[in-house]
């Protein structure tokens, strides 16, 4: 037994509680007891780390941030959800604002010039939205799906495309049965008002994807499914 400052202990425990959810087992397993003989405990200061570490520079650590975040605020610490899931919006937007090009003293961009895009921390979020979905609060559903069809299903990146679809999809399968009437208006809407344009393309097969995901929940006798079939064979028409 010994005594550590509440800094050190604070450091200890963030650095274990990512270890506990290692992709190595046997990682997992070292840290975990680790932190049972050590009685180490989660935190609000601790779930806040662990969101940070949601844009770290190792795609490990984000991966097992996604999963030490969504198991801490489970736990013993969901009255802070809106909060961490306000913030995970933020730094969504926040990461997807691509730098200004460098340019000459004559204002002119050498055609040299890379501009960075920071996907892989929108990356690191999209796994955080997915590890939260079996825990989303009914009253954050509808402003989670907005955030995806509004904004990230039409990320620049195909990655995090692909990795805010399958959030998307998780959300559904955890909640869509019990949010169908106020989702379902939401896709459609978005399908009907949304210009045919190209750059719109890869949002709305996401979107299609998702009315496909959320009509699983009804019952083959529901007068909203030849709707919903409706919608997606028109969707076919899109090249």
């Amino acid at each position: 037994k010994f005594e550590l400052d509440d800094e050190i202990y604070e450091h200890l425990a963030h650095r274990l509680a990512i270890a506990c959810f290692d992709d190595q087992e046997e990682n997992r397993a070292q840290a975990k007891l680790i932190w049972s003989a050590g009685g180490f405990m989660t935190s609000e200061s601790l779930c806040l780390l662990e969101l940070n570490d949601l844009v770290h520079p190792a795609e490990h650590v984000r991966l097992a941030a996604a999963e030490a975040l969504a198991d801490a605020l489970k736990a013993k610490h969901m009255k802070i959800f809106p909060s961490v899931l306000e913030q995970i919006l933020d730094a969504y937007d926040k990461h997807n604002v691509l730098p200004e090009p460098k340019k000459d003293q004559f204002g002119r961009v050498s055609a040299s010039e890379t501009i960075f895009d920071d996907w892989e921390s929108r990356a690191g979020l999209a796994h955080g939205l997915k590890h939260l979905a079996p825990i989303l609060p009914k009253d954050q559903v509808i402003s989670v799906f907005k955030f995806f069809v509004q904004r990230s299903l039409n990320d620049r990146s195909q990655a995090v495309r692909g990795l805010m679809l399958e959030a998307a999809v998780a959300c559904l399968d955890h909640h869509g049965k019990t949010n169908i009437n106020e989702l379902l208006p939401l896709f459609e809407t978005f399908l009907q008002d949304t210009p045919k344009e190209a750059k719109y393309d890869a949002l709305r097969e996401n979107v299609v994807i998702l009315m496909g995901t959320l009509a699983k929940h009804l019952d083959k006798d529901d007068a909203k499914v030849a709707p919903i079939i409706g919608k997606l064979v028109q969707a076919l028409q899109t090249p």
